[in-house]
């Protein structure tokens, strides 16, 4: 939705939630507000009925609430988008910011410059912070890394940020890739962060931490893949489960020889992380 507004989308709490819920809007299970400002003219209408569709599609991964539409008064709309846009702190050492906050750290704070509204997302989205509080507890010092799904590039600088050796980063979209490229670029993390188009099969060779931010069912289709991306005992960072798609996806990573050891949730989103079993022993 982000590229069709101006200055790209806000994300934040339900407000006023049972005045919303008094006007007949349906919000089961709803946590969060998308907000998008589609300055009048010519293309509004039309970019209304993409955003429309964008939201019609998004409906096959989960139900969202009808779009509700209001005229508002002319403002500088960059300046409230900055507004809106502050640090994100998921977890005890990864600090999210957009480029013109120029605020100090705390001791072991790392930030990774991200600009918002991107349409892979800026860092507020429950399951790229669940991947994030994972990455601080199962990255180590020196791991080669596979980011699948890349988006905007935010999981990749933090692995660089925390100390993994290389980075290969990968999207279907070639728009992500483009963002992940920019987003190591921002942070001068270039030169540790291998981007390309594609998926899983994008890398030859084996890495220490596998990283896959997209959704269960996406997941449950590259599992196959993931042992042999794997060393001995590698790890796995998984996020985009939904708690209703939890259990079949951990039955499917047991078949596979994949063992989740922790489980963290942020709302609905479940993240998980763990180790691949060592391979038996020849006869």
């Amino acid at each position: 939705m982000a590229p069709y507004g101006e200055g790209g989308a806000v994300l934040e709490a339900f407000p006023a939630r049972r005045a919303l819920e008094e006007e007949g809007v349906d919000l089961t299970g709803a946590r969060y507000r998308v907000k998008v400002v589609l300055r009048s003219g010519l293309d509004a209408e039309e970019k209304l009925a993409a955003l429309r569709r964008s939201l019609w599609h998004l409906c096959f991964i989960r139900k969202f609430a009808d779009p509700q539409v209001r005229m508002v008064e002319d403002v500088d709309w960059s300046e409230e988008w900055r507004k809106s846009h502050g640090r994100i702190k998921p977890g005890r050492r990864i600090v999210v910011v957009p480029p013109w906050d120029d605020a100090g750290l705390e001791n072991d704070e790392r930030a990774v410059i991200v600009e918002p509204g991107s349409a892979f997302g800026g860092g507020a989205h429950p399951t790229t912070q669940l991947c994030i509080v994972l990455l601080e507890r199962w990255l180590a010092p020196n791991d080669r890394v596979v980011d699948v799904g890349c988006g905007s590039g935010i999981l990749s600088v933090t692995a660089a940020r925390l100390g993994a050796a290389r980075i290969f980063a990968c999207d279907i979209d070639p728009r992500a890739v483009a963002a992940t490229v920019q987003c190591a670029a921002i942070n001068s993390a270039a030169d540790s962060i291998d981007c390309r188009q594609g998926s899983l099969d994008s890398f030859d060779g084996k890495c220490e931490l596998l990283v896959i931010n997209i959704v269960a069912s996406v997941i449950d289709r590259l599992l196959p893949l993931v042992p042999a991306r794997l060393v001995p005992g590698g790890r796995f960072v998984f996020s985009g489960i939904l708690a209703d798609a939890e259990a079949a996806l951990l039955s499917a990573m047991e078949s596979v020889g994949l063992n989740a050891r922790e489980r963290i949730s942020h709302g609905d989103w479940i993240g998980l992380a763990g180790v691949s079993n060592d391979p038996p022993c020849a006869a």
